[in-house]
């Protein structure tokens, strides 16, 4: 009876983890994503006293990339002589220690589906309240200044739940009952709402992969996914039409843009405005705004309608630049936090050359960047191999248990790095536990593997 009790209890407190590690991944106070680690923190000290147990720390590859990026804080806060920069020692404390809670927990504790159902459910609930408030504002934008991370970063919560739904069917053989249809139809709405192009993008080939599995696995199932996908499709464009003001036929926005960036990176114009060798030869100047620009330097450029993708794509070519500019950049990066302003000389060549706007890269205030840029320009090869690393360990323990569907779980790890690309994702705990070994999509799809296999066992017997 004690241990019942004892086992009810840990399950318990495992499940408000997961709950807080889910749905506070994307909240702000005071305008800074950290709720969920002041909160993970909490838990973490709580169950310590309580318990009267010292958290696990292993000395494995993971303690010392922790410990690296400790030292990079410390160089962080260093070169940007800023003490604010500290706060990221508690953040990857906080991270470190949650990876250990968690992998500890499912080592040691009996993991089934229901953990599955856990992530799924905290997920969906996730996108409920995101959902829900991008339509009680005006703007959904405006959720971000204050109360909301980005969405580029906030739907990066579409990864488990995928993993986990894509679990959840397979057990029960893509059963249409099963298919949970008004939770990823409300995923998706949510997602228009909040302009999450990756969020409807990932959604939509999700189904289309449901829809190539049951080519070769279950033919019987290809006519009501047909039937799915159209009504997917004809949800984003409904959502579209009532949430979006002057709105585009669905796909025709996506078409402009790629035009749009394929006729800006291959046009010839005359950047008579600005001249190039005089920015790029003050580009060893410390700070962007030293460098020399005319106050009336126009934007010629008459593909661009929107910006945001070929930022995106000037950030990664000014992150190369940073990237090879030294021995030191290209081994150890500048230090934590320290591409918000240490990357800015070398966007604002690469941002002339395009003829995009100057003043994102001469203001004062620090720079938005992509996760790819604080990884390589701020902890240089060491940090990214560190990276990479994980990943191929995670994708190799996927693999490792030959459970069906493995190779959707492998893609839906690796879509991280859609989110490394267009946004600054790692801002919450749940980034980290996503890539790194035995993280929580590599624990999904053991614990649905041995599910299956002790199903098997049982039948069999």
């Amino acid at each position: 009876m004690v241990k019942v009790k004892k086992d009810i209890s840990i399950n318990l407190l495992f499940s408000i983890f997961l709950f807080i590690l889910i749905l506070s991944s994307g909240l702000k106070a005071f305008g800074y994503p950290i709720v969920d680690a002041i909160l993970l923190g909490a838990f973490l000290l709580l169950v310590t006293i309580v318990n009267r147990t010292s958290l696990n720390i292993k000395y494995d590859l993971v303690f010392f990339f922790f410990i690296y990026l400790a030292l990079q804080v410390f160089r962080g806060m260093f070169v940007l002589d800023d003490f604010r920069v500290s706060y990221f020692l508690f953040f990857f404390s906080v991270v470190y220690f949650s990876y250990r809670y968690f992998t500890f927990y499912c080592l040691n504790s009996k993991v089934d589906m229901k953990f599955i159902e856990k992530i799924y459910n905290f997920s969906f609930l996730y996108f409920v309240i995101y959902g829900f408030l991008g339509v009680l504002v005006d703007n959904p934008d405006n959720l971000q200044q204050e109360y909301w991370i980005g969405s580029s970063a906030a739907f990066l919560v579409i990864i488990p739940l995928l993993s986990s739904h894509f679990l959840i069917i397979s057990k029960n053989n893509y059963s249409i009952f099963k298919l949970k249809l008004p939770s990823l139809m409300f995923c998706l709405i949510a997602a228009t709402i909040h302009y999450s192009r990756i969020g409807v993008y990932l959604i939509l080939f999700y189904i289309l992969l449901l829809l190539f599995r049951s080519l070769f696995f279950n033919h019987k199932k290809i006519i009501p996914l047909i039937f799915v996908f159209a009504i997917a499709l004809f949800t984003w464009d409904s959502s579209r039409t009532i949430f979006y003001i002057n709105q585009q036929p669905t796909g025709t926005s996506e078409l402009i843009t790629l035009n749009n960036i394929f006729q800006t990176i291959t046009y010839s114009s005359e950047k008579d405005v600005v001249k190039k060798d005089v920015v790029k030869k003050d580009v060893v100047k410390k700070d962007s705004s030293e460098i020399d620009i005319p106050k009336n330097q126009v934007v010629k450029n008459p593909y661009i309608l929107n910006f945001s993708d070929l930022d995106r794509l000037v950030m990664i070519m000014s992150i190369f630049d940073k990237f090879v500019s030294s021995p030191t950049e290209f081994l150890f990066g500048s230090g934590w936090y320290t591409s918000r302003q240490k990357l800015k000389p070398f966007e604002l060549v690469n941002r002339v050359d395009y003829d995009l706007r100057l003043d994102i890269a001469q203001s004062d205030k620090p720079m938005q960047i992509t996760t790819l840029a604080a990884i390589v320009s701020d902890l240089g090869l060491v940090g990214s191999l560190f990276i990479l690393f994980f990943f191929y360990k995670s994708s190799y323990q996927i693999i490792e248990t030959k459970a069906p569907g493995r190779f959707t779980i492998l893609f839906l790890l690796l879509s991280n790095g859609l989110f490394f690309l267009i946004g600054y994702s790692i801002s919450s705990v749940i980034a980290f536990l996503l890539f790194l070994p035995d993280g929580i999509i590599v624990t999904l799809l053991r614990d649905y593997s041995s599910s299956n296999h002790l199903n098997s066992s049982f039948n069999g017997s």
